[in-house]
């Protein structure tokens, strides 16, 4: 089957045809994948268009079938149920407009959709005319006339949908939305972020501990970007009933692969979908699940924005007043740094460059969020204090942008030298220095419905005081450096912000005393 065009070829060379049924495996061209659609599901597409009831063209048709399938495989349906339905003329897919949405984001196969086989048709009908007659002949010219009008406002219709779907100029802003939604999830298909995840002592620790209490056994679960389906796991092996693990991204099918290995199988069902886009939970899984897990916490705890697809999901499915998050709270702290060493490794590098001036260039570490392990030890030079809670029973998608107060006193680093006075006592330095704010957060796990924060035991605690994690810290670099007496207060406000062109992205807005305004992003 030829693809509509050399330009949806190109655009469908930088994406690849991905497998309908959910294999992974990624064909050349569009005959490849249907001849593997019907060489080894049974599924003839052409024949299951050109019969389907409905009136809207063919190329709508196809539309509504490759998302069909799609969408079927990603809930979970087996593929001999799938390829039932997508061949049977009267499925209520074909008109369902639900649809024309992709289920794959830029899938490479909705630009390469066969083309009408109406030319074909025209010549037999034409030939057909002739040799009835003049009368006929004329009458068919008419008809091809007709039939060609008919053709160009289907174009226009062709390219409206395409649009619609985004294989189409569209606005910039929506292009680059899509594309940014597009590369967070390819990029959780690449194994490398995945063993960084697994490798995290400390994560890893938190999540096992959570997922192996006395509360999961019995239960139903839903995984929220599952990844490589080990908290699923976790679960199943603790005595859940059935675990739902949904991930959008291409490790799927490595999941499934590793939950097979590990005779996980009748317990764990893996949906590749955007949580968001599941219509219902797969047999064997009602209206709701007892238990919703997700590993969704990024850099500075909120980067990435994956807390909001946990939120739709808690809404939508968790259990009314019984129902348990795991992790059940996340906090934010913030603490000032001495640090002469990052001062001059990210700021103070600049003035001289192998005797080249470059201060031009200060405003970069000074204007960004800088992600790198703080020793709590050596850097920290102010007491601690608990920006923003959030809970995540209660908590609303509209709670993740807000402005908190804060204030911290100035104390020595836990590694400060001590001078020693004329008696020769040991004496505490007069002041400190301030560089940088730094910023992490925690997640308890308070297990059970009605515990409170401070009785959960089991908490993943991103602190510079403790052995690093992935997520590592946040550090906000002061314009000035800022020289504070010991046991001096100061107080000061933190806003965070989406970034307006990528929701993934934040924006820290930072005031430190009588100090203006600092704006860092994080991207």
């Amino acid at each position: 089957m030829d693809a509509e065009s050399d330009g949806d070829e190109a655009w469908g060379e930088e994406q690849p045809l991905v497998d309908l049924f959910g294999s992974g495996v990624v064909f050349p061209t569009t005959d490849a994948l249907w001849g593997h659609c019907l060489a080894v599901h049974g599924l003839d597409a052409r024949a299951a268009v050109a019969a389907a009831q409905c009136e809207d063209e063919a190329f709508f048709r196809w539309i509504h079938l490759v998302n069909f399938v799609r969408r079927s495989v990603a809930d979970g349906r087996a593929a001999a149920e799938v390829v039932r339905d997508a061949t049977d003329p009267a499925s209520s897919f074909w008109t369902d407009d639900r649809f024309m949405a992709p289920v794959l984001a830029d899938d490479a196969l909705l630009s390469q959709l066969p083309e009408d086989d109406d030319d074909e048709e025209d010549a037999g009908g034409a030939a057909a005319a002739t040799a009835a007659g003049p009368a006929a002949a004329g009458e068919n010219a008419t008809l091809r006339a007709e039939n060609a009008a008919l053709k160009q406002q289907l174009e226009v219709m062709r390219a409206r949908a395409l649009e619609l779907m985004g294989a189409a100029d569209v606005e910039e802003e929506e292009e680059d939305s899509a594309e940014d939604s597009a590369y967070y999830f390819r990029s959780y298909s690449h194994y490398g972020i995945h063993e960084t995840m697994l490798k995290d002592v400390a994560r890893m620790a938190a999540y096992r501990a959570a997922m192996s209490t006395p509360a999961i056994a019995g239960k139903t679960v839903l995984d929220v970007g599952c990844g490589t389906g080990i908290l699923s796991i976790f679960a199943a092996k603790a005595g859940a009933t059935a675990v739902v693990a949904v991930d959008a991204s291409d490790i799927v099918p490595d999941t499934r692969q590793i939950i097979a290995t590990n005779g996980c199988e009748a317990t764990i069902n893996v949906v590749q979908s955007r949580i968001e886009d599941m219509a219902s939970l797969p047999a064997p899984l009602g209206d709701s699940v007892d238990v919703i897990v997700s590993e969704w916490m990024g850099y500075g705890l909120l980067y990435e924005s994956m807390l909001d697809s946990v939120i739709y999901a808690r809404d939508k499915w968790l259990a009314k007043d019984t129902g348990l998050m795991v992790p059940s709270h996340a906090r934010i702290f913030v603490a000032a740094m001495q640090s002469e060493e990052w001062w001059a490794d990210k700021v103070q590098f600049w003035e001289n460059v192998c005797d080249v001036d470059m201060n031009v260039m200060k405003h970069w570490p000074m204007n960004e969020a800088v992600v790198d392990v703080v020793d709590g030890r050596s850097d920290l030079a102010s007491s601690t204090a608990c920006l923003h809670t959030l809970d995540l029973y209660t908590v609303g998608v509209a709670d993740l942008e807000f402005t908190r107060p804060f204030t911290i006193t100035a104390q020595p680093t836990a590694g400060a030298s001590l001078e020693r006075n004329v008696y020769g006592e040991l004496k505490p330095p007069q002041a400190v220095t301030w560089h940088a704010i730094c910023l992490w957060f925690d997640t308890p796990f308070a297990i059970g419905r009605g515990q409170t924060l401070e009785e959960s035991t089991i908490n993943l605690d991103t602190s510079p005081n403790l052995p690093p994690t992935h997520w590592k810290q946040t550090m906000f670099f002061l314009e000035t450096p800022l020289s504070v007496k010991v046991g001096e207060s100061v107080s000061g406000t933190v806003a965070i912000t989406r970034h307006p062109e990528n929701p993934r992205e934040m924006i820290f807005t930072l005031v430190l005393g009588d100090a203006a305004p600092r704006v860092y992003t994080m991207q």
